[in-house]
C-alpha cells in the first residue's frame, strides 16, 4: 500500500488536509469521496524502500555513527542505565536530546 497526501474540501467548504493509505490513486479518491471530501490535490508520498526514518533536524550521519558505537560500548560494559546519559559526548546528547545538566 502507498501513502498519499491529500488536500480537499468538505461539503461545508472547509479545507481538509491529511494522509491516507491506499493501493492506488483511484482507491484513495474513492475513500475520500466516501468521507464527503472533494479532492483538490492528491500526491503519492515518495519513500525509498517503502519507509521513511526521521531523526530530527541537524543530525548528521557521523553523529549517529559516533553515538551508536559509544552507546553500544556502554551497554556492553554493563554501565547502569541511569549513568549512560551522563557519559555521552555532545553527539550522543543531540541524538537523545538530553539536557546539558545530565
Amino acid at each position: 500500500m502507498a501513502t498519499f497526501a491529500y488536500v480537499g474540501r468538505t461539503r461545508s467548504g472547509a479545507v481538509k488536509k491529511g494522509e491516507l493509505s491506499a493501493k492506488s490513486k483511484d482507491e484513495a479518491v474513492d475513500l475520500l469521496r466516501k468521507q464527503s471530501v472533494v479532492v483538490t490535490s492528491l500526491e503519492e508520498k515518495s519513500g525509498k524502500g517503502g519507509f521513511n526514518i526521521s531523526l530530527g533536524s541537524g543530525l548528521t550521519d557521523k553523529d549517529l555513527v559516533v553515538f551508536t558505537r559509544q552507546f553500544g560500548t556502554m551497554i556492553n560494559a554493563g554501565q547502569a542505565r541511569e549513568d549512560r546519559g551522563r557519559h555521552l559526548p555532545e553527539a550522543g546528547r543531540r541524538v537523545l536530546r538530553l539536557p546539558e545538566s545530565l
